[in-house]
């Protein structure tokens, strides 16, 4: 069988393992995430406040509540942030007293990117801390179960922290939704291999018999070697684009088209890196070696005696 050809049957192979892994991690996730346990139930009665404010609650510079979704459903993501107590003039404690009860909630019914909601509403929830100097205030975001219910993207809103005798504060919230990770997935095996396969230079040298054995598997292993780091260096950079961008997939053209640049240029770049090292060695093995014992066996050249040239005559 051709070097060629071996690597064609590699990237069938590849291909269908890709599909076959992709199919079962997604189950997986798919059975971890339905174990997975849910986010509190938000409870809002008794927020409103009752008569003058007695305690500030105050935000500190830069505290917001942010979290990113990926392609999982049931698992919830969470954040947390913290704001300050200030006690008016007059009240009998800086700090809030324990029977105070603070709730917190998100304002206009949820989230949204500018253009349209997120599809469900995150769970929100403040807690006194022990010295009643601050509140704890936390955002659990949960997909209620349908992978295509919210787009990718980034939305954003305000979580109200409030109780009774306590003026409120706004606390800015934002989420970021990843979009599936199964189509980057299949599109970063399928350039890499393309990647890989197009600038392909490895290939024996014609003319030279390789010998069997070990040194023939040797050279079918170095001729895949190029091939499968081309493929790895392509299917690692397309990760990396996936996951460095928070909202991929909001821009399907753009992300993809992102994504498949870097995926093809990493795989020929993983291409050159060992092709010519592989070549060389592929080489050198194909070389023909020589035997001692046909050495020791040759005939050894004869050297003709030396002779004096004619004196001339007297």
């Amino acid at each position: 069988m051709s070097h060629k050809m071996l690597i064609g049957l590699v990237a069938v192979v590849a291909v269908v393992a890709a599909g076959v892994g992709i199919r079962a991690v997604s189950t997986a996730i798919d059975a971890s995430d339905s174990s997975a346990k849910s986010c509190p139930k938000s409870s809002l009665s008794n927020l409103a406040a009752a008569g003058s404010p007695t305690w500030l609650l105050k935000k500190p510079g830069g505290q917001k509540l942010a979290t990113e979704l990926s392609y999982r459903v049931g698992h919830p993501e969470r954040a947390t942030a913290h704001v300050n107590v200030a006690a008016r003039r007059g009240a009998r404690s800086k700090a809030l007293p324990r029977d105070i009860r603070i709730g917190a909630f998100v304002l206009g019914g949820g989230l949204s990117d500018g253009s349209r909601g997120m599809g469900f509403t995150p769970v929100a929830a403040a807690k006194r801390s022990r010295d009643g100097r601050s509140v704890r205030v936390g955002l659990c975001v949960q997909r209620p179960g349908e992978r295509g219910l919210s787009a990718p993207g980034k939305y954003t809103g305000k979580v109200r922290v409030a109780g009774p005798r306590v003026r409120a504060v706004d606390v800015p919230v934002s989420v970021s939704i990843r979009g599936n990770w199964i189509g980057p997935a299949l599109i970063a095996v399928f350039v890499s291999i393309i990647g890989a396969l197009m600038p392909f230079t490895t290939k024996p040298e014609d003319g030279v018999e390789v010998d069997t054995g070990a040194r023939k598997a040797a050279q079918r292993v170095l001729a895949l070697l190029p091939f499968a780091s081309g493929l790895a260096a392509g299917c690692l950079a397309a990760f990396l684009v996936y996951v460095d961008d928070p909202t991929w997939g909001a821009e399907r053209g753009a992300d993809t088209i992102k994504l498949v640049v870097a995926a093809y240029a990493a795989a020929s770049a993983g291409l050159a890196a060992t092709a010519l090292p592989t070549k060389a060695t592929r080489r050198a093995l194909a070389q023909p070696t020589v035997s001692g014992g046909a050495a020791a066996g040759a005939a050894a050249p004869t050297v003709a005696p030396a002779t004096n040239p004619p004196s001339p005559p007297a």
